[in-house]
């Protein structure tokens, strides 16, 4: 593998939504609801924190555009 995460936090991709609305041209309430619905809650509900697929989200926003 690349070493690389696959995944973020969703306050990281919270902190991105300016950027990816200005070149997307996608609102951010738009990108914030999207985040809402690609994050992945903690294992069995308690293990780890909540986090959101990268691939699994830029599909979704490919689809958005």
């Amino acid at each position: 593998g690349s070493g690389l995460d696959p995944d973020i936090t969703p306050q990281d991709a919270i902190v991105q939504i300016p950027m990816v609305s200005k070149a997307t041209g996608i609102s951010p309430s738009r990108l914030r609801a999207l985040i809402a619905q690609e994050t992945q809650g903690a294992e069995l509900g308690f293990l780890g924190s909540s986090y959101i697929n990268v691939l699994q989200l830029n599909e979704a926003l490919a689809k958005l555009r």
